[in-house]
């Protein structure tokens, strides 16, 4: 990656209560970073595109691991802490959680409806653009 690489981040909260994906055998993390890579595929190589997938019970995707865990190794490298992964891991645990919370609000009190009614559990996406 060069400095005039600039690097775009899709995060993506899903659901694998979601009646779609109720019979899939793989994660559904798993599958959601594979059809942002597809969706995000004809960006020009001016653009590094890494997908964030989180199944809103804590599964994150393959390539999610990869990148946080290799964000945090290059965080610990540049501060000297070795506790640097691990905090970013315990930010995004603590970010999901809020997330099922908001979640939880709005089915029981916009939508009225119990919050693990699988029919009707969006998946949620927040773009960030970072330069790197």
């Amino acid at each position: 990656m060069t400095l005039s690489t600039c690097t775009l981040i899709i995060i993506t909260v899903v659901s694998p209560l979601a009646a779609s994906y109720v019979d899939r055998a793989a994660t559904v993390a798993d599958m959601t970073a594979t059809r942002k890579t597809e969706k995000y595929s004809t960006l020009s190589s001016t653009y590094r595109f890494e997908p964030i997938a989180v199944e809103n019970l804590g599964v994150f995707s393959s390539t999610t691991l990869n990148f946080i865990s290799e964000l945090g190794r290059r965080i610990c490298v540049h501060t000297g802490d070795a506790r640097k992964t691990s905090y970013l891991f315990q930010r995004i645990s603590i970010m999901l959680q809020r997330f099922n919370s908001v979640l939880e609000f709005y089915l029981n009190n916009v939508v009225n409806l119990h919050p693990l009614t699988p029919h009707i559990i969006p998946s949620y996406t927040h773009k960030m653009a970072n330069v790197s």
